[in-house]
């Protein structure tokens, strides 16, 4: 992990002024690569580009590591769109996970020392004053309880709530001019929505203690939170050994232990959402603990949604309707979800559902075979994310349904990470499949 940083830039002034840097350092590096690039013979024209890739993308998560808060969740949202990024881009922007540069012990001890009216030695029998993992708002360290049980322990990075208001103003300023500025401004909203829940820790203690009281599933460990040593900043659980499942790859696990975690992601889905109702909307890989068993620790409940029953129970005719191609029926599905809410010209409407039909196609193609291999279908998931593109260019005419994102983003998520994965994943279950 890198050195930490000892001050965290909280007004506007400071952080435009890191902004600014980054955005003239980015500047400079492209003009000294297209200033060169004629010279340069036709085999050294990709080692350069590449290089060019990796050196501005240094320099941009130099800088959102510099802002933390706003910068790098929506730094993280990036990566959930990572393909369109060159690799070594890519590599860059996937540190937000959790190779963020921590902040200083001393500052560490004072959040403590604000928190609970003492220092650490005396709220934890052990504590490690050097994090083990940091993110866009906090960090974690590692601690032994008074009673002797292994403790992760987030702390939230002081003043997070007011850089979340003065990095959306400054992301407004800076996309203003766009001409999808209305549809940036909605989604800015709903973003400073979303980062302000997470910033209350108390919620996600609740969060934490309905997934492991409900979610019963005994493959899948929620960490028991400690509520002696948690607050609204500082949250507390057991510790869960294991590698987060990006460092879990890197250690070349078989295709039977790959398939096995993907089960359990799957799993956990579909039974968090029609059992429970709920989900954990944030499916990016740092939040999987793999353990040495292959059972999966999950946290980070800071971004769950709770959806109606009655939506639930409409979306999961939606994988069937596609399959039987019944279209008629899947766009009734659609117009009952309020999936596009916005009234349009009739045949622009008709353009948007025949585009939407292809996509409910497109991913019932998951439910075509008993087991979807996505080694086998490396260019599927391509498929539709071009399917989405098309979807995209008519967000000037629709509205579309808040929820419906909610859990579109957290299926691709999954999709995303069951490509990573390469994994063979049965996607017939028995709430949305027939017997």
């Amino acid at each position: 992990m890198s050195e930490p940083y000892d001050n965290l830039p909280m007004s506007n002034w400071q952080r435009g002024k890191v902004s600014g840097k980054t955005a003239a350092r980015l500047c400079g590096h492209a003009l000294k690569y297209w200033s060169r690039k004629p010279f340069r013979a036709d085999e050294r024209q990709i080692a350069s580009k590449e290089e060019f890739n990796r050196h501005s993308a240094q320099i941009l998560f130099k800088g959102l590591s510099l802002l933390r808060g706003t910068a790098l969740k929506i730094c993280q949202q990036l990566c959930f769109e990572f393909e369109f990024f060159p690799a070594a881009i890519r590599a860059e922007l996937e540190k937000s996970y959790n190779q963020v540069p921590p902040i200083n012990r001393a500052l560490v001890r004072k959040i403590l020392f604000n928190a609970f009216g003492a220092s650490p030695e005396h709220i934890f029998r052990h504590f490690d004053s050097k994090a083990f993992a940091a993110a866009s708002l906090g960090q974690v360290h590692v601690a032994e309880a008074q009673d002797g049980r292994q403790l992760a322990v987030k702390i939230q990075y002081p003043g997070i709530r007011q850089t979340i208001k003065n990095d959306l103003g400054l992301f407004r300023s800076f996309l203003r001019p766009l001409p999808d500025y209305p549809a940036i401004h909605k989604a800015l909203a709903e973003i400073e929505t979303v980062l302000i829940e997470e910033t209350d820790y108390v919620r996600e203690a609740e969060r934490m203690q309905f997934f492991g009281s409900h979610l019963r599933l005994p493959e899948i460990t929620v960490p028991a939170v400690d509520s002696r040593t948690s607050c609204e900043t500082v949250l507390s659980m057991h510790f869960i050994e294991g590698a987060t499942l990006n460092a879990w790859l890197k250690t070349n696990p078989s295709r039977q232990a790959r398939d096995t975690v993907a089960a359990l992601l799957n799993k956990l889905f579909l039974k968090s959402l029609y059992e429970l109702n709920v989900i954990h909307a944030d499916p990016n890989p740092g939040n999987f603990i793999i353990r040495k068993d292959l059972s999966v620790g999950l946290v980070d409940f800071g971004c769950v949604k709770r959806l109606k029953k009655s939506f639930i129970d409409d979306c999961r005719l939606l994988p069937y309707t596609a399959y039987q191609n019944d279209k008629d029926g899947y766009i009734r599905l659609l117009k009952k979800l309020n999936v596009f809410k916005k009234q349009v010209d009739p045949v622009l409407e008709t353009h948007i559902y025949d585009t939407a039909y292809r996509f409910g196609q497109w991913y019932a193609g998951f439910y075509r075979e008993d087991v979807f291999d996505y080694h086998a279908n490396k260019d599927y998931i391509q498929i539709g994310r071009d399917l989405t593109t098309e979807i995209y260019q008519f967000r000037r005419h629709i509205d579309l349904n808040p929820d419906f994102i909610f859990l579109d983003r957290t299926r691709y998520g999954l999709m995303r990470i069951f490509e990573q994965l390469g994994a063979r994943v049965r996607f017939r279950n028995r709430w949305e499949w027939p017997v």
